[in-house]
C-alpha cells in the first residue's frame, strides 16, 4: 500500500503544478521571514506560488481517504 499511497501523493504534486516551479531553498526561506517582518521587503515570486500550492495539497490531503485492506 506504501508504494500506492507514495505514487499517488507523487501524482497530485505533479497535478497540481509543483514540478513547474523553482525548488525554494533556504536562502528563499530568510528572505520571506524578513518579508514578514519587514512588509517593505518582497519575497520571490516562487514562494509565495509554492506557499498557494501547500495549501491547495493540503486540502487535497484532507479529502483524501486511504482505505484499509481486511
Amino acid at each position: 500500500m506504501e508504494e500506492t499511497v507514495g505514487a499517488r501523493l507523487a501524482a497530485l504534486k505533479a497535478e497540481l503544478g509543483f514540478d513547474s516551479i523553482p525548488p525554494v531553498t533556504d536562502a528563499d526561506i530568510e528572505k520571506y521571514q524578513e518579508c514578514l517582518k519587514n512588509k517593505r521587503k518582497k519575497a520571490a515570486p516562487h514562494v509565495n506560488e509554492y506557499l498557494r500550492l501547500l495549501d491547495q495539497y493540503r486540502f487535497a490531503l484532507d479529502k483524501m481517504v486511504v482505505g484499509q485492506i481486511r
